[in-house]
């Protein structure tokens, strides 16, 4: 009699520690469920933001992307930038990762960057640095009373290009990739008399650097 005593409370036990561990399994699986669920709602945001920009430093007529933090995926036409109050034009979107066409006309400083997602404005505000367009180099050709002026930071047929000689606007011929990376070669020619003096170059509005130049 005493040894089914001793049976039945062995069995009570295991009966009880199963249901104790089986309880504790599922209390763990809920909460790992919970805690998936709220790490993938706060993984991306209800709310458009602008989550990066891919450059520090920029000049018009160049590309660049702005990637938005949001939870659905967007199309082409539902988002505008603005880039220093002016609109950039949209090349495409991936995954959320805008390519724009940073708009000419810039001041040379920090711009604001503003975007909207189906006319709603974007939390979180963003900035680029306009920089001047420079002129690296200058080759004289006295044969053909003509300049090749290498310039960086700015884009072929992206902006309006002026050459200055001797502070007065001469035409230019043509504008071509140069043989540095980044660099683009502007070709003037100009008047057979002048056999030395100074150049710059306007870009999207944005002067360059003057640079001295002689024939002789």
């Amino acid at each position: 009699m005493f040894s089914k005593k001793v049976l039945y409370v062995f069995l009570l036990i295991l009966v009880l520690g199963t249901f104790a561990v089986g309880c504790s399994t599922n209390n763990n699986n809920v909460n790992n469920v919970q805690s998936t669920n709220s790490s993938s709602i706060q993984s991306s945001s209800s709310e458009p933001a602008i989550k990066s920009v891919s450059k520090t430093e920029t000049w018009p007529g160049e590309q660049i992307f702005v990637e938005l933090d949001f939870n659905k995926e967007l199309k082409q036409d539902q988002v505008v930038v603005l880039v220093g109050g002016k609109q950039a034009k949209m090349l495409d979107i991936w995954k959320n990762k805008a390519k724009i066409s940073v708009p000419n006309d810039l001041q040379i400083g920090k711009q604001g960057i503003e975007v909207t997602v189906d006319g709603k404005k974007c939390k979180d505000d963003s900035s680029i640095e306009i920089i001047a367009p420079i002129i690296t180099n200058i080759t004289a050709y006295s044969m053909g009373s003509s300049l090749d002026i290498e310039v960086q930071n700015m884009e072929n047929n992206a902006g309006e290009v002026k050459v200055f000689v001797n502070g007065k606007v001469v035409q230019y011929s043509q504008v071509k990739d140069g043989m540095k990376a980044g660099t683009w070669i502007v070709n003037v020619e100009i008047p057979k008399e002048i056999k030395k003096g100074s150049v710059y170059v306007t870009y999207a509005g944005n002067k360059t650097n003057n640079m001295d130049f002689s024939m002789e």
